[in-house]
Protein backbone atom coordinates (compact mmCIF):
# COMPACT_ATOMS: atom_id res chain seq x y z
CA UNK A 1 0.00 0.00 0.00
CA UNK A 2 1.21 3.39 -1.32
CA UNK A 3 -0.11 6.96 0.04
CA UNK A 4 1.22 10.00 -2.30
CA UNK A 5 1.44 12.06 1.02
CA UNK A 6 2.95 15.64 -0.79
CA UNK A 7 5.31 17.09 -2.87
CA UNK A 8 7.54 20.32 -3.26
CA UNK A 9 9.16 21.83 -5.20
CA UNK A 10 13.08 23.32 -3.76
CA UNK A 11 11.55 26.73 -2.45
CA UNK A 12 9.08 24.97 -0.72
CA UNK A 13 11.03 22.67 0.85
CA UNK A 14 12.11 24.85 3.92
CA UNK A 15 8.52 26.53 4.79
CA UNK A 16 6.50 23.29 4.04
CA UNK A 17 8.97 21.56 7.25
CA UNK A 18 8.40 24.15 9.33
CA UNK A 19 4.65 24.07 9.09
CA UNK A 20 4.22 20.58 8.97
CA UNK A 21 6.82 20.90 12.74
CA UNK A 22 4.67 23.83 14.16
CA UNK A 23 1.28 22.42 13.40
CA UNK A 24 2.10 18.81 15.23
CA UNK A 25 0.29 15.71 14.13
CA UNK A 26 -3.45 15.16 13.90
CA UNK A 27 -3.04 11.03 12.72
CA UNK A 28 -4.28 12.77 8.63
CA UNK A 29 -1.69 11.06 6.19
CA UNK A 30 -0.72 14.36 4.31
CA UNK A 31 2.44 15.94 5.59
CA UNK A 32 0.62 19.22 5.69
CA UNK A 33 -0.95 17.72 8.52
CA UNK A 34 1.41 15.95 10.48
CA UNK A 35 4.64 16.50 11.93
CA UNK A 36 7.68 14.73 11.41
CA UNK A 37 7.06 12.62 14.92
CA UNK A 38 4.09 11.23 12.76
CA UNK A 39 6.35 10.09 10.05
CA UNK A 40 6.46 6.32 11.31
CA UNK A 41 3.29 4.93 12.93
CA UNK A 42 3.16 1.13 14.05
CA UNK A 43 3.96 -0.32 10.50
CA UNK A 44 3.96 2.44 8.34
CA UNK A 45 7.21 4.52 7.28
CA UNK A 46 7.13 7.49 4.86
CA UNK A 47 9.84 7.69 2.17
CA UNK A 48 10.25 11.13 0.80
CA UNK A 49 11.78 10.67 -2.53
CA UNK A 50 14.84 13.37 -3.66
CA UNK A 51 16.24 14.27 -7.24
CA UNK A 52 18.90 15.68 -8.03
CA UNK A 53 17.40 19.43 -8.61
CA UNK A 54 16.00 19.01 -5.14
CA UNK A 55 12.08 18.41 -5.95
CA UNK A 56 10.63 16.20 -3.54
CA UNK A 57 7.85 13.30 -3.08
CA UNK A 58 6.75 11.71 0.13
CA UNK A 59 4.91 8.78 0.26
CA UNK A 60 3.87 6.61 3.01
CA UNK A 61 4.20 2.79 2.71
CA UNK A 62 3.98 -0.40 5.17
CA UNK A 63 7.52 -1.13 6.74
CA UNK A 64 7.24 -4.83 4.88
CA UNK A 65 7.33 -3.15 1.76
CA UNK A 66 9.95 -3.82 -0.58
CA UNK A 67 12.06 -1.22 -2.47
CA UNK A 68 10.29 -2.69 -5.49
CA UNK A 69 6.83 -1.65 -4.44
CA UNK A 70 8.44 1.49 -3.50
CA UNK A 71 9.37 2.25 -7.02
CA UNK A 72 6.45 0.94 -8.77
CA UNK A 73 4.15 2.99 -6.83
CA UNK A 74 6.06 6.25 -7.33
CA UNK A 75 6.38 4.97 -11.17
CA UNK A 76 2.05 4.81 -10.98
CA UNK A 77 1.58 7.67 -9.08
CA UNK A 78 4.79 10.17 -11.19
CA UNK A 79 4.86 13.61 -9.68
CA UNK A 80 5.07 16.04 -12.26
CA UNK A 81 7.44 18.59 -10.99
CA UNK A 82 10.10 15.30 -11.46
CA UNK A 83 9.96 15.81 -14.72
CA UNK A 84 9.22 13.33 -17.91
CA UNK A 85 8.06 10.14 -16.99
CA UNK A 86 10.24 7.08 -17.01
CA UNK A 87 9.16 4.10 -19.57
CA UNK A 88 10.74 1.11 -17.57
CA UNK A 89 11.05 0.41 -13.79
CA UNK A 90 14.56 -0.07 -14.32
CA UNK A 91 15.21 3.35 -14.83
CA UNK A 92 14.80 4.28 -11.07
CA UNK A 93 17.49 3.92 -8.78
CA UNK A 94 17.34 4.72 -5.28
CA UNK A 95 19.71 5.33 -2.83
CA UNK A 96 20.06 5.45 0.84
CA UNK A 97 23.50 6.54 3.31
CA UNK A 98 25.43 6.10 -0.01
CA UNK A 99 24.33 2.45 -0.97
CA UNK A 100 21.81 1.74 -3.87
CA UNK A 101 18.90 0.01 -2.56
CA UNK A 102 18.21 -3.51 -4.10
CA UNK A 103 14.91 -4.49 -5.29
CA UNK A 104 14.04 -6.96 -3.06
CA UNK A 105 15.23 -5.62 0.46
CA UNK A 106 11.88 -4.57 2.87
CA UNK A 107 11.92 -0.67 3.61
CA UNK A 108 13.11 -1.39 7.31
CA UNK A 109 16.62 -1.03 5.58
CA UNK A 110 16.32 2.89 5.61
CA UNK A 111 13.97 3.14 9.14
CA UNK A 112 17.18 4.66 11.01
CA UNK A 113 15.63 7.62 12.56
CA UNK A 114 11.79 6.50 13.95
CA UNK A 115 10.53 10.26 14.43
CA UNK A 116 11.32 11.47 10.60
CA UNK A 117 10.70 10.81 6.91
CA UNK A 118 13.35 8.87 5.48
CA UNK A 119 14.67 10.50 2.35
CA UNK A 120 16.12 8.57 0.16
CA UNK A 121 17.93 9.79 -3.46
CA UNK A 122 16.47 9.33 -6.76
CA UNK A 123 18.14 8.55 -9.79
CA UNK A 124 16.31 8.55 -13.32
CA UNK A 125 18.71 6.68 -15.44
CA UNK A 126 17.03 6.59 -18.97
CA UNK A 127 16.86 3.81 -21.00
CA UNK A 128 18.76 5.33 -23.99
CA UNK A 129 21.43 6.03 -21.21
CA UNK A 130 21.21 2.67 -20.24
CA UNK A 131 22.23 1.45 -23.81
CA UNK A 132 25.35 3.70 -24.18
CA UNK A 133 26.74 1.90 -21.40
Amino acid sequence: MALAVGTMGSNDAVAHEASAVKMGGSGGRDSSDSSPADAVMGDDIQLTFLIPSNERCTMAFKISDSVQHAKEALLSNWPTQFGPKPVALSELKLLYSGNYLNNGSSLEVVKRYPDTPSVVHLMIVRSKDLDKE
